[in-house]
This record gives structure tokens, C-alpha cells and sequence, in this order.
């Protein structure tokens, strides 16, 4: 269960990475990706998944609303984020990722936008396999632990009938 969690979790990472292309994007040493996204009046709540399959630095994320008002800017710690953030206006709005490492160059799977355009197939796909991942490593563990546990204490009492 451990293993197919592991799995589960990784394939979910190829996916928005590899099978996703359409989200992908490099970006070079000590440089930025702007994307502008169009949110409809209906809008009330914009969000932003991104996903690093391979990166050591921490790169700093920026979300402006149509007034070039800032309305998100922190630094992520990797491998992924995704939250919600307030989008009552209509108009673009735009997502500034930078890339602090002046050596290597940043893979990003980045999904941003409304919460309608948001949930489309591919994206959920990927976001229950992922926690379905999660799920499976953490009750991996757990049964890991606990039989560890359940054969310390036969062993103890000399039953290694269950042991073979």
C-alpha cells in the first residue's frame, strides 16, 4: 500500500507535468513567467495550482487583480501549492512566478484561473489522483508501522509460527 501510494503520487506529479503540456513552462535562471487570465463577471473566487517536479530553490508567486492591485505574493517552498484567493472583479488578471536560482532553470505546472475554467476534467484527474496517493502512502505507513509493532511482540514471546 505504501509503494502504491508512492506510485499514485508520482504519476499524478507526470501528469501535470508531462501529460498536460498545455500547462507546462520553463523558466530560465533569474527570470519570471507572466500569464494574464481573463476572469468573467461571475468570478468571485480565482485559483492557482503549481507543481514543481524537480526544483531545490523557492521561488516567489505574485497574483494581481485588473487594477494592478496585488492581491497574493508569497514564496512557495516545492514540490506543490494550490489555494484560493478573491477575484470579485471582472477582467485579466495576472500571475508573476520568478525563478531565484541563478544556475537552474524552473519546470512549472501551472494551472490558473477561475473556479469554473478551474475544473475541467484533467485537472480533477489529476487532483484525485493525487490525494488518493496521499491517502495510500499514509495508510501504507501506518500498516507498516503497526506490523513492525505485531512482530516485535511474537518474536518476544517466542511465537514465530506467523513468521516465515
Amino acid at each position: 500500500m505504501l509503494i502504491g501510494g508512492g506510485a499514485a503520487t508520482v504519476i499524478s506529479f507526470a501528469i501535470s507535468t508531462y501529460l498536460l503540456p498545455e500547462y507546462t513552462y520553463s523558466i530560465k535562471p533569474n527570470d519570471r513567467l507572466i500569464i494574464h487570465q481573463f476572469f468573467p463577471n461571475n468570478s468571485s473566487q480565482g485559483l492557482y495550482s503549481i507543481s514543481f517536479p524537480s526544483f531545490e530553490g523557492q521561488p516567489t508567486l505574485k497574483i494581481m487583480d485588473p487594477s494592478n492591485q496585488t492581491i497574493v505574493e508569497k514564496t512557495i517552498v516545492p514540490p506543490i501549492v494550490s489555494e484560493t484567493f478573491v477575484a470579485m472583479e471582472s477582467g485579466y488578471y495576472t500571475l508573476v512566478l520568478t525563478n531565484p536560482s541563478s544556475e537552474k532553470t524552473l519546470d512549472a505546472a501551472i494551472l490558473f484561473g477561475d473556479r469554473e475554467s478551474y475544473a475541467s476534467a484533467e485537472q480533477l484527474i489529476t487532483s484525485f489522483v493525487l490525494i488518493a496517493g496521499i491517502i495510500a502512502s499514509i495508510a501504507g505507513a501506518v500498516i507498516t508501522v503497526l506490523d513492525r509493532r505485531r512482530t516485535k511482540k511474537m518474536r518476544q514471546f517466542g511465537d514465530t509460527s506467523d513468521l516465515v
